[in-house]
């Protein structure tokens, strides 16, 4: 999903968006932000989350806890709405290069 605003209903209620990049996370780009830390969550629909806002993830949370001034930490979900563990290994072959 690129562009575009969602409303969840299932399991909890949640609005989102996804910006161009597919992701849900504001503010990411492509390029990491220099002397910035990144984290890759993998998991389920649970580590998704899309049952609740972004800011009430669990990866959210982690990034509120462990960001400093001096090292920012970003926590990017690739989680998909399914546990298909074929899906996982394209996902962490594109996001560790």
């Amino acid at each position: 999903m690129n562009n575009k605003h969602i409303t969840w209903r299932s399991e909890g209620y949640s609005k989102s968006y996804f910006g161009a990049d597919g992701m849900r996370e504001p503010g990411l780009t492509i390029k990491k932000p220099a002397n910035t830390f990144r984290v890759a969550l993998l998991g389920d629909s649970m580590v998704e989350s899309l049952q609740v806002s972004i800011d009430e993830t669990f990866g959210r949370q982690i990034e509120r806890k462990v960001t400093t001034t001096e090292k920012p930490v970003q926590v990017l979900n690739f989680a998909p709405s399914s546990n298909r563990q074929f899906l996982r290994h394209p996902i962490v072959k594109i996001s560790t290069r």
